[in-house]
């Protein structure tokens, strides 16, 4: 997991966990339902989804690892990260936890546990600010 993030911390690549991935893996954010990545993706296919889609969705500005916690199936990653919605232009700071579950050497599951609050926002207010950050964003109406 250290190499991982530290490849995602040097490169913005999600590669190496990708690569990591068993082919049921199953990823779940703790989002509220009505954004583009809420719900729970199964599969590689859906996971690398998730990141094309996540790299639309947020700007990450900042990404820090604090701790790895493991267990004998599980490693606990706690970290802190700056994001900026793309919709809004909002920024802001979060701390998170990722949960991954393993079977054998393989990432099976992963919870990752933060506070998206302004992404959901961006997504299920009815008229969001347009984003000065994207010159081509418009309040919805």
């Amino acid at each position: 997991m250290r190499r991982i993030y530290g490849d995602y911390a040097a490169t913005g690549s999600a590669g190496g966990l990708l690569e990591s991935l068993t082919d049921d893996v199953s990823l779940t954010l703790t989002i509220p339902a009505g954004t583009p990545i809420s719900g729970t993706f199964r599969g590689k296919e859906a996971v690398m989804g998730y990141f094309r889609t996540l790299r639309e969705v947020v700007e990450q500005l900042t990404v820090e690892v604090h701790d790895y916690l493991a267990g004998e199936d599980k490693v606990v990653v706690l970290g802190a990260e700056s994001l900026r919605v793309r919709r809004t232009g909002e920024a802001f700071s979060t701390a998170w936890a990722s949960v991954y579950s393993f079977r054998w050497d393989r990432i099976k599951s992963v919870l990752v546990i933060k506070d998206l609050s302004a992404v959901s926002k961006a997504y299920l207010d009815p008229d969001p600010p347009p984003s000065p950050h994207n010159p081509l964003s418009t309040p919805a109406g």
